[in-house]
């Protein structure tokens, strides 16, 4: 936002997806013959290296908005963008004892599912 001056376009890949609560149980639930066997949550520190690696990293979601506004005019948009990205991760405690970025405490949660075997997949 504070480059656009507006909020982003959600992204054709979205990475919250399955974010929303129970909201990969629901599907297993509604998946006949699955069911759960082992689930965990798990909590990391997401590294992203140097600040030109994190920025290249933020180009997953970010990049087809700022070839957008590339397009548009806005020559400096990925350097931009690259600075606010930076500035945050320094602001919100993402930079490292090292010097390298991270992006802290992402929660997945890992579940081990099991499909019951029809007579035919025997």
């Amino acid at each position: 936002e504070a480059l656009t001056g507006s909020a982003p376009p959600t992204p054709a890949v979205n990475p919250m997806a399955l974010s929303g609560e129970r909201a990969v149980e629901e599907l297993v639930a509604a998946t006949p013959g699955v069911t759960v066997k082992f689930e965990t949550m798990l909590t990391y520190s997401f590294k992203l290296g140097d600040a030109a690696s994190a920025c290249d990293s933020a180009m997953i979601i970010a990049g087809p908005a700022i070839s957008k506004l590339v397009a548009d005019g806005k020559a400096n948009a990925k350097e931009e963008y690259c600075k606010i990205l930076i500035e945050l991760l320094e602001t919100s405690g993402g930079m490292s004892a090292s010097g390298e970025y991270e992006v802290l405490e992402n929660t997945a949660q890992l579940l081990v599912m099991e499909k019951a075997r029809t007579q035919s997949e025997l």
